[in-house]
């Protein structure tokens, strides 16, 4: 068969913009040109679409390639804002049989751009979206396309293989970039998002793989998010500078996965979570056999790693890495000061990158647990009687199965109050304050107490006192890596100046008839609008009822 548009050697300068090859006039019905739909071979400066709509070339439904580059002296090709292997629309399936767009051995092509209206929708292909191939090819660039996926970045239209195949010695770029307008959507694919195979020095920064064009919304490859094999060397999965993190989520298989040739592979400060078999799988001999790290206690974050290698430490909903935290360097153990106060029921892992770019698997997974939980009562309804003692009633549940090793609680009390005594403590204290001490006050545990703990306390209040006051104190527990505090719990306490008020259940009067013998209807008695204090009432004198 024929292509649709050959442009050969020695050609230069052409552009080819607002056509429909390989489709009817409509964009609709295949109508596919026996070859490819576009062959540059051996011709220079070519463009092939645009940034606006009227020069979008919509190339699909023909027999082998929808774009064919071939040969190094095929140089400086630019391919923009086509729809590559889809209808006029941007949403149907009309694929090439082969790629959508094949560069094999060419130099300078640039495939998207960072420009508004400069990436290609490449999907629906029955062979790879993208496949850039042969040890020849030089500084191409792929940046900003949507690949797998509709024209909307929402809804997938899968090329049969994987998304972007970059394989056979080719080396020397970037696959994104750092400005989200660079971001390369590789989803939705029917096996890897993008495989390299027998490539180096590559980098891929800022890309979506295995989600929507909004970042969140699952898409995911049939397979692996990233797949590296065949003695693939130095490549970058992410970096460590602002915007080079990619997400890799929502995928068959691994996030990424490297076989045991693969070497100098780092995966740094991704987005890595929700993939059906794991984050990261490396086969024995992968990456220099990096151990991953192992974490084995909070308060600090800490744990152990090999020697001389930069951690990075992520929180995920199970035992990848969604969230990136911090970065600490090994000396065979590692410590990170990380605030875990917002990470309660939430799990830590963690890679080790050494210095010649190998990383390491996730570590196994650490739950952050959920916090013993403080709450405090104070006297009856909140209220103080001044010179006289009162009860405040602390208690502290725990429901996570990590083991607390030691356990304080810390109160302040008010200036001018003292201590006075123990009224009730449910699991026996190691210390407690002295009597006559005023604030504050530390009762500690140093066997972790059962929980859930209740311990009350007796304060003397001093006779001059009349102002609303504060009781305010804080846990402190240690879960094998140095105390964590529980944060600040305020309880406000007030005077209690008014009197008790006496109701009679009949009303302030009462007739009865002379000779009739009394029968007390009642009476209640409340402080402070519900405290009863019925029972408490003393009863004197009779009535008689014959005079």
């Amino acid at each position: 068969g024929l292509d649709g548009v050959t442009i050969l050697g020695g050609a230069s300068g052409n552009s080819i913009q607002g056509n429909v090859i390989g489709l009817a006039a409509d964009g609709d019905a295949a109508l596919g040109n026996g070859a490819n739909g576009i062959l540059i071979d051996g011709a220079g400066s070519t463009l092939i679409g645009g940034l606006v709509p009227e020069a979008r070339n919509v190339i699909s439904a023909n027999g082998e390639y929808g774009i064919q580059l071939a040969n190094p002296a095929t140089d400086s090709t630019e391919i923009k804002g086509n729809y590559i292997g889809l209808d006029a629309t941007g949403a149907s399936d009309r694929g090439n049989t082969l790629a959508g767009i094949l560069a094999f051995d060419t130099t300078d092509t640039s495939i998207g751009s960072g420009e508004a209206g400069g990436g290609n929708v490449v999907s629906g292909n029955g062979g790879d979206g993208i496949v850039v191939d042969g040890p020849q090819t030089t500084a191409p660039i792929i940046k900003g396309n949507y690949i797998g996926v509709d024209a909307n970045g929402a809804a997938a239209v899968a090329n049969s293989l994987a998304g972007l195949a970059v394989k056979g010695g080719a080396s020397g770029f970037t696959i994104g970039g750092v400005l989200d307008a660079e971001r390369n959507v590789i989803s939705g694919n029917t096996e890897d998002g993008a495989f390299l195979d027998g490539v180096s020095n590559l980098n891929l920064y800022n890309n979506y793989i295995g989600v929507a064009a909004d970042g969140t919304s699952p898409l995911g490859n049939g397979l692996d998010g990233v797949l590296v094999v065949n003695s693939s060397l130095s490549i970058e999965v992410g970096g460590t500078a602002a915007g080079q993190s990619n997400v890799i989520a929502h995928n068959g298989t691994n996030g990424v996965e490297l076989d045991s040739t693969a070497n100098r592979v780092s995966i740094r400060r991704n987005a890595i979570h929700t993939n059906g078999s794991g984050g990261i799988a490396i086969a024995a001999g992968g990456n220099g056999g990096l151990v991953a790290p192992t974490i084995t206690a909070i308060g600090s974050v800490t744990g152990v790693a090999p020697a001389a290698t930069e951690v990075e430490i992520f929180t995920d909903d199970e035992d990848e890495g969604r969230v990136y935290l911090d970065t600490v360097v090994s000396g065979g153990g590692f410590s990170s000061t990380i605030d875990i106060s917002a990470l309660q029921g939430e799990f830590l892992t963690a890679t080790a990158t050494d210095d010649i770019g190998n990383t390491s698997a996730f570590s196994s997974a650490f739950q952050v647990p959920v916090f013993p939980l403080l709450t405090r009562e104070g006297p009856g309804n909140g209220f103080y009687i001044a010179g006289q003692t009162i009860n405040v009633t602390a208690t502290i549940d725990y429901t996570s199965t990590a083991p607390i090793t030691s356990f304080l609680l810390t109160e302040t009390i008010p200036a001018g109050w003292t201590f006075d005594s123990i009224a009730f403590v449910s699991s026996a204290l190691a210390a407690v304050p002295q009597t006559g001490q005023g604030g504050p006050l530390v009762f500690s545990w140093t066997v972790a107490p059962a929980f859930p703990l209740t311990l009350t306390y007796r304060l003397v209040v001093p006779a001059a006192e009349t102002a609303t006051v504060q009781i305010s104190g804080h846990a402190t527990f240690d879960f094998g890596a140095g105390g964590i505090d529980g944060g600040i719990v305020t309880t406000e306490i007030v005077p209690d100046t008014a009197p008790p008020e006496i109701t009679l259940v009949n009303g302030p009067s009462l007739s009865i008839e002379c000779g009739d013998t009394f029968v007390d209807p009642g009476f209640t008695a409340l402080d402070n609008g519900n405290i009863d204090l019925t029972a408490d009432v003393n009863v004197a004198g009779t009535v008689d009822g014959g005079n």
